[in-house]
Order: structure tokens, then sequence, then C-alpha cells
């Protein structure tokens, strides 16, 4: 005979482990007026004049006029050069105003103080048609490198930037839909460093730009819109033990619910049974060896 035992939800929970979720999710939803004196604002200024980065409407809003620079630090940090890991910064861009002259960076990854400045997002007409922008990287030059993409005024804009600590890598995407879709990456070859926080910068020729849903992760689907911190599976039906004669069937079945995709795997005697990944198992016809101890294991992003 078959004998199935299942272990409890508290013990298949427990194999789990879980995930970062983004590390930053801001959503710019303060009262309008200066941003690093909004009410339970994280930004404070690294340079420039305090109180000149706004607040209007839920977004935040970078004009050339102005001279603030201001920094978020990030949880976690700092994140050395010695990290394996990847930064990631995901946030909608809308362009009010071209930028003049070859344009400037606007967005960026920062080390300690006022030093560091890496992971550059540029604005620029050059090369674009009349009444378009371009947007561009570089690692730490002043000197971008730009996509061919043009972008309208007063038009939203999915923009993803990565930057690499470990060496200078730099990344970026414009209306992706995952991590494949195509992006460019910085020409010059940076120095390597250590980054603390994420800045958004006031200087000429930026023109004017308004920033909302900005999302930091180590991961790209973490810093989508929308992306926010995931539900962890939960079981809600669990396989019932069965005794059932050598020749028969068996079926088993779990049902989870928590954020997709859900992943099934079912093991037996603590082992995984190849290609047994659905939310139920089913044996047309037993034998001896398939007796013992079986465990449904499930998982999504953020518990693997």
């Amino acid at each position: 005979c078959v004998e199935s035992h299942f272990a409890s939800l508290a013990l298949l929970l427990g194999s789990l482990r879980l995930i970062a979720a983004p590390l930053v999710t801001e959503n710019f939803d303060y009262v309008d007026g200066p941003l690093v004196f909004a009410s339970g604002s994280p930004w404070w200024t690294h340079s420039g004049t305090t109180g000149q980065v706004q607040i209007a409407g839920g977004r935040a809003v970078l004009s050339q006029a102005n001279s603030e620079d201001i920094s978020l630090n990030l949880p976690g940090g700092p994140y050395p050069v010695a990290t394996n890991i990847e930064l990631y910064a995901g946030l909608i861009l809308q362009a009010k105003r071209l930028p003049s002259g070859a344009g400037e960076y606007l967005v960026h990854f920062k080390g300690s103080g006022t030093s560091g400045y890496t992971g550059k997002l540029f604005v620029s007409t050059n090369g674009a048609s009349p009444g378009c922008l371009r947007l561009g990287i570089a690692e730490t030059s002043n000197t971008g490198t730009y996509a061919t993409n043009q972008l309208s005024l007063d038009t939203d804009y999915l923009v993803v930037l990565r930057y690499t600590p470990s060496d200078a890598n730099t990344t970026l995407w414009i209306e992706p839909t995952d991590e494949n879709s195509l992006s460019i990456s910085a020409a010059d070859s940076g120095t390597p460093g250590t980054v603390v926080s994420l800045s958004l910068r006031e200087t000429s020729s930026i023109g004017a730009c308004e920033i909302d849903l900005l999302r930091i992760g180590t991961d790209f689907s973490e810093v989508l819109p929308g992306s926010g911190r995931l539900e962890r599976p939960q079981i809600t039906e669990h396989p019932q033990s069965q005794i059932v004669a050598e020749g028969d069937s068996l079926r088993l079945k779990v049902t989870a619910t928590g954020s997709e995709p859900v992943y099934y795997q079912w093991r037996l005697n603590g082992t995984n049974i190849p290609g047994a990944t659905a939310s139920e198992l089913a044996w047309e016809s037993v034998t001896r060896y398939q007796g013992g101890q079986y465990v449904a294991v499930v998982s999504n992003r953020a518990a693997v």
C-alpha cells in the first residue's frame, strides 16, 4: 500500500525565504510645496538652494531655473564596490520644457556627501527633431550616451536606470516591458564607487521635468510602476493523507493564494519529483516505490 503524509502549513512556509521588495517606493504624495520640507519626506538637500524642488499635483518638479540637488538615502546602504548586487531606479518622466543647449543630467546615484556622482540620466535636444528631446546615460562622465528614442513634451515615459557598483556599468531602458526590452549601455568607463543615495538635480540646461512613481530596488521587476510589497503564498487547502493499494490511482491537490505567478513543487520523501510542478499531482497506477511522505512546496517571487 501507499501511505502519504503531509507536513503542516507552518513547516511548508518555514522552508521559504523572503526576498526584498523595492528598497524605495516614492509616489510623491505630499502637499504642494518644497519637497524637502514636506511632512514625511525622506529627501534632503545636498547642494544648491534648499527648498527649490517643488511638489505640484503629486509630482516632483525639476527646473533649470533652480539650483537645488536633493538626495534620498537607500535603505540597506551603503552599497560598496565589493557588493554583487545591481541597483535599479524606475520612474515616470514627463518633460514640460525642452532642455537648452546640449542638456545635462538630472537623476543619478551618489556616494557620501557631495561626491561619487554615478549612473547619470541625461536630457538633451541634440539629435532630436524640433520639439522633442532624447535621454542619455553615463557611468561618471558629464557627457552622455544617448538613446535613439525621441520623447515628446507633456507625455509620460517609463524610464529604468541600472547601475552596478562593482564596475560602474550603467544601462537605460525607455518604455520597457521587462529586462529583455531594448536598452543602451553607457559608453564611458567610469570608476566604480560606493552608492549611498539616489539624487534629483536642478541645474542649467535640463529644461523642466516632472518625476513620479519612483521605485528603487535590486531587481528589474521591483521598479516598475505598481510594484510594491509582494504577498507571500498562503496555502488555503492542504492535500489529504491517503492509503491506497498498489496499482490504484492517487490524486493529491493543494490550493494556494499569493502574488502571481505562484509555483508548485511536489516532493517525495524530501526529494523533488521531476515534472511535478502543478497544483495537482496524479499517479495513475502507483507502485510500492511511490509510497512515503509527499510534500507540496509553494512559492512565488516573495518566497523562494
